[in-house]
């Protein structure tokens, strides 16, 4: 039998009241609150730490979803509701879990804001293993919290107001006659050491040293209690059962006992009576912030913008923008930042100093509306249309009439629904496609800011348009040969490791005479490869212009007609990151261009498993492996995508000759024990090559000996929970190295606070040095890359290499620490306590960074030609001069051969997918065919022992079932 723990805490308390200040106290008072990789991360709202076991907040989530409710619901949790039959598979759960991670631990705590609405089913988990549990019960001044959530959620007022009666009382009443402590957070903030001490011997956890007393001390920032609003201003504003539920908390805090349970009876009877009363008097829907950007140019400022509130309930009502600028070509429309469908009836322009019965200026027709996602016209004259995705936007272009007419108006008649999930977001995309009956090329129209930049449009599938896609590949292409590139996004535009390889791949070519031809899927998302539609729409990019989004049919035809009149034909293929990539239609695009070479670059391991970046649950890096019913997928909520993407890339690799190329030994170690039949196959050729540079360090050095200099250390690069980012907000919040250090974000970021220097890096606007320019000027020492995963190569590792700066990093970054230590230029640390030890240490973090200006040269980095090389080492004899002109091409395709292409490519493709089922088929057959066969096998085995003859009928049935499948096997193998 499992050992189980012998004593709990459970922190409680309302969403925004503290209780994350209170758990991280426990934590420090000796209270295991778990491993701190199942915790949830940090984030922007609170850059402390949750202190929040990932799997107590995923079962809470459960428990509210077979109830029907939702965690920021306003009316009573229904009676005795943990002795329903559907409670009993999530009691078990909660047990498991409580095993899990605390069998072995004498004590042990949890906190999760939900557990105030959920708790009698955790109580029972730890009643059935004689857990001794006691409650710290966190309050804080309800209107604070308001405040709070509705900065952080948009709630209105009285919605906040109604879930704390509801989190407080049933907090209070679920822990009657148990041992229990009530804690203020405005009292905790004034005097952390005093309510802790106070904490420590109510909970009987022992007095707490000085040390301990001091480091929560050091962690609780004063700030925090910003916005405390004063208690008698409260005791006026606050009405009814909010009044009495705080004046209750506050009466018995304040004297260090428990509230009279008479009085919490009273009011946990009250609120279940009239909490429906109270739900109907508050919105159930959360205010969605509606955004208007005047786009300049090609870009977007927030100061050139306005925007409302709106109820996002899904009802059509009408909405007035006032915009405020004389001049005005083009708009952005935001119509709220998550998840849902935005159903237009109408928008329109009117101007400002016009009558309010007059007609409007302007209504916007589809001819005048572009998507930056999902955008459906509901027809082709009216400005009728709905966006459905994660973050709807459109581009509204003005008429050159209006566009210096002064301030006008804007009006959306419209309606917002959020929280759509995946089934109800399919279902509503199939209807407005059924209801447009548009082709799907024209349902996805433009693309992001720099596709309206760059001028980027939907491409008709043929030709008979001037900006037809021969046209275009005809005006683009420099080059009679080219490479084609796949990957996941356009990088025209998208910021990322990948993108930047493919800029130096682009220039790299062009050096060798070869164009470059880059193809990426339209809003990719991580899902199964396998055959998938052929109107699956691409963008196409050639020699650093933007051609235009099309269909993969209408790509292969053309590419296929350029090749077949000696217009321009394919040198290699370069698989640079298949996400989202239709793996049938990849396999078309290789059997009509038949290249000499295909390459597969190992940017990350997508190949291997959905979860790019190996991190298994999306926490801890798993090293990879070739078994999907090992232990390392056992128990990662990413087996079963594994389980469909990966046989079927190790299908394909061993179905066609391609190479394989890493960036990095570090790379080529993880790759091969996932794919070890293909090692042979792989090779390790970094992005870039290295060269020392001559640059004085002297001032550097200079500064780092001055007794009073603040060294300062930067992240690099995009916030990302896999490179660290949590650990970095816990750096810049930890109060003795914002005393020692200054801090810097070089790259994408926002909402830092104000001791941390933002500054903006981008290679796509800065060129590609632009990060070791920026590391350069701002004198950076350190450079914190934190990647929890094995990098595959990391330009941001080598750009501070390139700026000698010293690295830190921790031991599972992959490449970033074999370069770390390969080069003596970076600390490599086990774990987040350690990193801190060292940066504690200010002397010997000066003196590690003046040590790596003194002993390692400043270099510069140099895009690595090799494989550019090869290629047109590789190529066969110069073509002989173009059998056909640009413009006899064209002709041809007018007269119907793309057109007949791509109609006879879309049933090919169409074809295999059949093929493919029907092969499934098959081997499901052949399997049961063999288990019938034992099974007969088995039968005539017992039938010879006359002492146990097989059950009457049983041998009947065998072999009517074998004949039967037989039959079937051999009609469904005439068909093929």
């Amino acid at each position: 039998m499992t050992t189980t723990p012998n004593k709990a805490v459970c922190i409680l308390g309302m969403h925004r009241s503290g209780t994350s200040v209170v758990a991280m106290s426990l934590g420090r008072l000796g209270v295991d609150l778990g491993p701190e990789r199942e915790l949830m991360p940090a984030s922007y709202d609170n850059p402390g730490g949750f202190f929040e076991l990932s799997g107590v907040v995923s079962l809470n989530e459960r428990i509210f979803e077979a109830l029907g409710r939702s965690w920021d619901a306003t009316a009573a949790m229904p009676e005795r509701w943990w002795t329903r039959r559907q409670m009993r598979p999530l009691l078990l759960e909660a047990g498991v879990l409580v095993d899990r991670f605390f069998s072995d631990r004498p004590l042990w705590g949890w906190k999760d804001p939900r557990t105030c609405l959920t708790l009698p089913l955790w109580q029972q988990a730890l009643a059935d293993r004689g857990c001794e549990l006691s409650y710290v019960i966190v309050c804080r001044n309800p209107l604070d919290i308001a405040a709070s959530l509705e900065r952080r959620n948009g709630f209105a007022a009285a919605k906040s107001l109604g879930m704390y009666v509801s989190y407080t009382l049933h907090a209070l009443g679920y822990t009657q006659n148990a041992p229990r402590v009530l804690v203020s957070y405005e009292r905790f903030l004034a005097d952390p050491a005093g309510q802790l001490r106070r904490l420590a011997e109510r909970l009987g956890l022992g007095a707490p040293d000085e040390e301990t007393v001091a480091d929560v001390i050091a962690r609780v920032d004063p700030a925090l209690a910003h916005g405390s609003s004063d208690a008698q201003q409260t005791a006026h504003a606050l009405r009814g059962p909010v009044r009495e539920v705080y004046r209750l908390t506050t009466e018995a805090e304040a004297a260090d006992a428990a509230p009279e349970r008479q009085t919490v009876d009273r009011l946990l009877g009250e609120f279940r009576t009239y909490s429906e009363m109270i739900t109907s008097q508050m919105s159930p829907s959360r205010p969605s912030r509606v955004q208007v950007f005047n786009v300049a140019e090609g870009h977007l400022s927030e100061a050139k913008s306005v925007s409302i509130y709106i109820i996002a309930d899904g009802q059509v009502r009408p909405h007035a923008f006032e915009l405020p600028w004389d001049e005005v070509t083009c708009l952005r429309f935001d119509p709220g930042s998550s998840e849902g469908l935005v159903y237009i009836e109408s928008a329109e322009l009117r101007r400002a100093d016009a009558p309010a019965d007059a007609p409007p200026a302007w209504r916007f027709t589809a001819g005048d509306i572009h998507a930056v996602r999902d955008l459906v016209p509901l027809d082709d004259t009216s400005g009728r249309f709905a966006i459905v995705g994660d973050d709807p936007q459109v581009i509204l272009f003005v008429p050159a009439e209006l566009a210096r007419s002064g301030p006008l108006q804007l009006v959306v008649t419209m309606s917002l629904q959020h929280h759509l999930d995946p089934a109800q977001m399919r279902q509503v995309m199939a209807w407005l496609r059924r209801s447009a009956d548009l082709p799907p090329s024209r349902q996805a129209l433009a693309a992001t800011d720099r596709d309206l930049e760059a001028g980027r449009w939907v491409i008709d599938d043929g030709v008979d348009a001037d900006d037809g896609l021969l046209a275009r590949l005809l005006g683009a292409l420099d080059q009679d040969r080219y490479v084609l590139s796949l990957s996941h996004s356009d990088y025209l535009s998208a910021i990322g490791g990948t993108e930047k390889f493919l800029r130096e791949e682009q220039g790299n070519l062009g050096k060798q005479g070869i164009s470059h031809l880059q193809v990426s899927v339209r809003d990719a998302e991580l899902q199964a490869p396998g055959p998938r539609d052929a109107e699956a729409l691409l963008t196409v990019n050639a020699d650093g212009r933007a051609v235009g989004v099309c269909t993969l049919s209408a790509l292969v035809a053309a590419l296929e007609l350029l090749a077949a009149t000696g217009t321009a034909r394919p040198a290699a293929v370069h698989l640079h990151q298949l996400m989202a990539w239709p793996l049938a239609g990849l396999e078309l695009l290789l059997d009509v261009l038949g290249p000499p070479v295909t390459r597969v670059y190992l940017h990350d391991y997508a190949t291997a498993c959905p979860q790019f970046n190996l991190l298994r649950n999306g926490e801890q890096f798993c090293g990879g492996s070739d078994r999907l019913d090992g232990p390392l997928c056992g128990e990662c909520r990413h087996r079963k995508r594994r389980g469909k993407t990966f046989p079927a890339f190790a299908e394909l690799f061993a179905r066609r000759q391609m190479e394989f190329v890493a960036p990095s030994e570090a790379a080529a170690a993880v790759w091969k024990a996932c794919f070890p039949q293909q090692a042979d196959r792989l090779r390790v050729v970094p992005h870039q090559l290295v060269r020392p540079v001559r640059r004085d360090p002297s001032p550097r050095l200079e500064r780092l000996g001055r007794a009073d200099y603040r060294p300062r250390i930067a992240y690099l690069g995009y916030p990302a929970a896999c490179k660290g980012w949590q650990t970095w907000l816990r750096l810049i919040h930890d109060r003795r190295l914002k005393q020692t250090y200054d801090f810097y974000v070089l790259g994408a970021c926002e909402g830092l606070p104000d001791h941390v220097r933002h500054v903006p890096v981008s290679f796509v606007d800065d060129g590609l040095d632009a990060m070791v320019q920026a590391l350069l000027a701002c004198g950076i020492d350190l450079a914190f890359l934190w990647s929890i995963w094995s990098e595959t190569y990391s330009y941001t590792a080598f750009e501070a290499m390139a700026a000698n700066c010293l690295i830190l990093t921790h031991d599972a970054s992959g490449n970033i620490a074999v370069q770390a230590r390969q080069n003596g230029r970076g600390r490599v640390f086990a774990s987040e306590q350690d990193l801190l030890g060292f940066l504690w240490r200010r002397d010997e973090v000066v003196e590690a960074a003046r040590l790596t200006l003194q002993h390692n040269p400043f270099v510069t980095l140099v895009p690595n030609a090799q494989i550019a090389r090869e290629t047109a080492e590789g190529l066969d004899a110069p073509p002989e001069p173009c059998r056909a002109t640009a413009d006899q091409v064209l002709a041809a395709a007018r007269q119907g051969g793309q057109a007949a292409l791509a109609t006879r490519l879309a049933a090919e493709l169409a074809n295999q997918r059949a093929a493919v089922r029907q092969l499934e088929n098959v081997r499901r057959l052949q399997g049961r065919l063999v288990e019938l066969d034992a099974d007969k096998r088995f039968h005539d085995a017992l039938a010879a022992q006359p002492h146990e003859p097989p059950p009457p009928g049983a041998l009947r049935r065998v072999k009517h079932g074998l004949g039967r499948g037989v039959r079937l096997a051999r009609g469904l193998m005439r068909r093929l």
